[in-house]
């Protein structure tokens, strides 16, 4: 007698934006597909980028990598530009804008000859839903972000809220979401205040999200329990959104954590060691991303406050900003996209013209309140602690976001067996 032909794995494909801030959480996304039995997960992206994510790849369940070549030369952009971190100016960031758009027909080709089962996508590629639509497969777009911000991005998209105060500054409550929030029209991105091409960028990417089958999101439930109500009831008016996160939480290997990103600038034990010196919830870490860009002036309010309010803090991506005293600190700033070594405060503050500047005394405030004690900073640390212990519970067997993939894979499966 013949053996029984064991069944095809469940296939599902990631399409994860060349982005660190995107193409890191996406593949910790795919991570956790890969550890559910009789799921198989493929990744496509560039060449540069799957360099950046092999080795934790290598390190986890089984995960196939396809490469797409990145249309750098038929987009204008140079060769081996293929993140958006590499494109270090506006033309550049265009260029590579049009570049993810040119993706599409080689994409379209790759899905045709693996036929997955389920295509995961980042915002950034709206286009796949129709591909996936081609292939009679659900496409799920994947936020990076919790269901508060975009609860709130939605209402004032949906209402707009600021365009009933007369100044920047004069607060308006953002409506109709679980708690009453306070903005400025100052806090809010250009685009949402006039109306530009990233405003019609950003309408096509939400209106792909409505044509999906549904939205995987980087949060857990008990962070934001009233949101996730919201946001299913209110913002894509059906239960298809999922809570999978901290998707970070993925990680159980030291190696995986330290190459989630690109390699410091320094030697992290030199860091390691200073830290290793400090008293334990002592010093500010500062953090704006690695595609942030602040003005000089910006910059320097932070540089000032951090001088002023006596801490130890770290600042990353600036590159770093070790250990601080009135006249011994070592500070990087990223301007006109090139990084500026100054020793010491005083000679950073030629740089800018002081005129520039707000009262670094009202950021110094804000740190000595953190970090000072006193009831009001140890309820915001015992909150903390409380948060990060819900959240290692959350992806754990049996928590609320382990369950919620569960859901998730399930109903998929049984998609997939009506649809064949």
């Amino acid at each position: 007698m013949g053996s029984e032909m064991s069944p095809r794995p469940f296939h599902v494909l990631f399409f994860p934006m060349m982005a660190h801030g995107h193409l890191i959480p996406m593949t910790e996304v795919a991570k956790l597909f890969a550890l559910r039995q009789g799921v198989h997960v493929s990744i496509a992206t560039t060449p540069l980028n799957a360099t950046r994510i092999q080795s934790t790849i290598d390190r986890a369940a089984y995960i196939t990598i396809h490469l797409l070549q990145f249309p750098c030369s038929e987009a204008g952009l140079p060769d081996g530009c293929e993140s958006l971190d590499l494109a270090v100016s506006h033309g550049m960031t265009m260029a590579f804008t049009k570049a993810l758009a040119l993706l599409h027909h080689p994409f379209e080709q790759l899905v045709e000859c693996h036929r997955p089962d389920c295509l995961v996508s980042y915002m950034f590629f709206p286009w796949t839903v129709e591909v996936a639509a081609k292939f009679g497969i659900p496409r799920l777009a994947f936020h990076g972000t919790g269901f508060f911000a975009v609860c709130a991005g939605n209402s004032i998209e949906r209402y707009s809220p600021h365009e009933s105060v007369a100044t920047d500054t004069e607060p308006f409550l953002v409506p109709k979401v679980p708690h009453p929030i306070e903005m400025t029209r100052s806090q809010l991105p250009d685009f949402l205040k006039t109306r530009t091409p990233l405003t019609e960028m950003m309408e096509r990417f939400q209106e792909s999200i409505n044509q999906s089958y549904g939205v995987v999101m980087n949060s857990f439930y008990e962070l934001e329990p009233d949101y996730v109500k919201h946001y299913r009831e209110e913002v894509i008016g059906s239960n298809r959104a999922w809570h999978i996160g901290p998707v970070s939480l993925c990680n159980k290997d030291e190696k995986d954590m330290a190459e989630r990103g690109n390699k410091a600038a320094i030697d992290p034990n030199q860091c390691l060691d200073w830290l290793g010196s400090r008293d334990p919830a002592t010093v500010v870490y500062v953090s704006f991303g690695s595609l942030s860009h602040r003005g000089r002036a910006q910059l320097m309010e932070i540089a000032l406050a951090l001088e002023a309010s006596g801490r130890p803090f770290i600042w990353p991506e600036c590159q770093i900003c070790g250990k601080i005293g009135h006249t011994a600190i070592r500070c990087w700033y990223r301007w006109d996209f090139s990084y500026q070594a100054q020793d010491d405060l005083p000679q950073a503050l030629t740089a800018t013209s002081l005129t520039d500047l707000q009262d670094p005394n009202i950021y110094a405030d804000t740190v000595a309140q953190l970090m000072d004690g006193g009831d009001e900073a140890d309820e915001r640390r015992r909150r903390v602690r409380e948060l990060g212990e819900m959240a290692k519970k959350a992806v754990e067997k049996g928590g609320s976001s382990y369950m919620d993939l569960d859901r998730l894979i399930e109903e998929l499966r049984m998609y997939s067996r009506q649809t064949k």
